[in-house]
C-alpha cells in the first residue's frame, strides 16, 4: 500500500488509494486474507474486474473519439494484489531467461535508455567500419487491446507456468466489464472481450509475456531487433556497395507482418 499515490482518485469499488494508505494499519491483515484466499481459490472479487474508462482530450479542439485518449481507472485494492502476482510472474520468466535479451520494457534494470546505449554502439561500430545502417521502426496499433485471451494463456502454459498462478490469470482476464465516464455520467457496462487491463499492474508483464517468441519467429540473417514493450525497431548494417541492403529487411517486414497476424495483433 505504500507504493500507492497518496490521491483522492476514482476507484470502481469506491475506495481510493488515500483511503487505503491512510488505513494501511487496519487493513493489513484483512486484505492479506482476501489476498490469500484469491490466490488459494484462483478468483478474485467482481468488483476488482470493473474499470472506469476517462476519455482525456488529446488537443484542445477534440471533436471526433480519436481525438480522445482512454485513461483506465481500476480498484487501488487490486492493483496490490496484482503486484503480488505481477512479481511472482516476472521472477518466473526472469529465472528462466524466457524473455529475449533486447526487449527491455517493464524489466529491472532495462529502459529506453538502455534501448538506445546498445542501438547507438551497433551504429557507432557500423559507421567506424565504413557501413551503412537501414533501420525500420514499428508500433502496434492497440497492441495491449488485441491481446486474445485464449492465445495467451496458452503462451504461459507453454512457458510452464504453474496451473495455481495460470488459472488466477484467467478468471483475472475474463469477464472484466468496464464503462465510460464523462463529466458525472456513466454510461452502460459493457465487456471486455480481449487485451490486457489498461491502467494495471499486471498488464505490462502480461503482454511482454505474450510476444516472448516474437524475435525468434522473426529471426532474420543480417537483421538486429529491439524492443521496449510494443514498440519494435529492426535495423541492418551493410557495405555501401551492397546494392541489396534492403533484402534482409523486407525478409523480416514479411516474417513479422505473419506473425501478427497469426497472434492476432
Amino acid at each position: 500500500m505504500s507504493k500507492l499515490d497518496n490521491v483522492n482518485n476514482i476507484s470502481p469499488d469506491g475506495i481510493p488509494n488515500i483511503f487505503l494508505k491512510n488505513t494501511a494499519t487496519s487493513l493489513t491483515i484483512p486484505l492479506t486474507i482476501i489476498f490469500n484466499m484469491s490466490i488459494m481459490t484462483s478468483k478474485i472479487p467482481t468488483i476488482w474486474k470493473k474499470s472506469i474508462i476517462r476519455p482525456i482530450p488529446k488537443n484542445n479542439n477534440p471533436n471526433e473519439p480519436k481525438d480522445f485518449r482512454p485513461i483506465s481507472l481500476l480498484c487501488s485494492a487490486s492493483k496490490i494484489l496484482e503486484r503480488i502476482i505481477s512479481n511472482k510472474l516476472t521472477s518466473f520468466l526472469e529465472t528462466n531467461n524466457y524473455l529475449p535479451t533486447c526487449q527491455h520494457g517493464f524489466r529491472k534494470n532495462h529502459s529506453v535508455i538502455t534501448q538506445l546505449l546498445e542501438t547507438y554502439n551497433d551504429y557507432t561500430l557500423a559507421i567506424e567500419n565504413k557501413k551503412c545502417v537501414d533501420v525500420i521502426f514499428f508500433d502496434l496499433a492497440k497492441a495491449f487491446d488485441t491481446v486474445p485471451h485464449d492465445r495467451l494463456l496458452k503462451k504461459l502454459h507453454h512457458l510452464g507456468v504453474t496451473s495455481d498462478l495460470l488459472n488466477w490469470i484467467e478468471d483475472y482476464l475474463l469477464n472484466r466489464t468496464f464503462t465510460v465516464l464523462v463529466e458525472s455520467n456513466n454510461s452502460n457496462e459493457y465487456p471486455i472481450t480481449s487485451g490486457v487491463p489498461q491502467g494495471s499492474i499486471l498488464g505490462p508483464i502480461l503482454f511482454i509475456s505474450y510476444i516472448f517468441d516474437l524475435i525468434d519467429f522473426c529471426k532474420t540473417d543480417n537483421v538486429t531487433p529491439k524492443l521496449f514493450a510494443d514498440d519494435l525497431k529492426a535495423y541492418t548494417c551493410f557495405d555501401f556497395s551492397n546494392k541489396n541492403h534492403y533484402s534482409p529487411l523486407q525478409t523480416f517486414i514479411q516474417t513479422f507482418s505473419k506473425y501478427c497476424k497469426i497472434n492476432g495483433l
